[in-house]
């Protein structure tokens, strides 16, 4: 029964929306063909000539609207849904040398940021030798303490005054 009442609503909007828009154009054979209803006038007069209401035209058509207004607690409940909670990481961990926290597999920031003031250092005693002519032999770093071998001799050898840090080995192709 509620079907049926519904489908004679649309229907009867659909016969309006015609005759309004059959009004507005005042087409005298229409264009396209009408719609395909029962009962549709052809007689029909418009009420005034004030225009189109746009209430009467779309009066009858049912909108897609929420019944009610949703409630305090139902949108809370949606926006703090478990899914969209913050979940504690669990790939942070502690850098072997030194401690600070890092990523799974990735680097220490920390100890990056070691090497590469120790790199500033090594580079300002290479001095402009480096930037401008780069040493066609092997380079060699030796701390405070360190002596040059015999292989070493023949390679560009750079002197720091300061004592070897534990994780720069002096052998870089061997492990610590």
């Amino acid at each position: 029964m509620a079907a049926y009442r519904l489908l004679a609503r649309l229907r009867l909007s659909l016969q309006c929306f015609e005759a309004k828009v059959h009004d507005m154009f005042s087409f005298n054979p229409p264009l396209a063909p009408a719609l395909a209803t029962n009962s549709l006038s052809s007689d029909y007069k418009p009420q005034s000539s004030r225009g189109i209401d746009m209430k009467e035209l779309w009066s009858g058509i049912l909108f897609a609207v929420p019944k009610s207004k949703r409630s305090l607690e139902r949108r809370r409940t949606r926006r703090r849904a478990i899914e969209k909670r913050i979940h504690p990481r669990e790939d942070i961990v502690a850098c072997e040398s030194c401690g600070y926290p890092r990523l799974l597999y990735h680097l220490c920031g920390h100890c990056i940021e070691k090497v590469r003031a120790e790199t500033e250092l090594i580079r300002e005693k290479l001095g402009d030798e480096w930037n401008w002519n780069t040493p066609q032999t092997e380079t060699v770093v030796l701390y405070e303490g360190e002596r040059a071998n015999e292989s070493d001799k023949k390679k560009h050898i750079v002197e720091v005054k300061k004592k070897r840090p534990s994780w720069f080995s002096k052998d870089l192709f061997q492990r610590q």
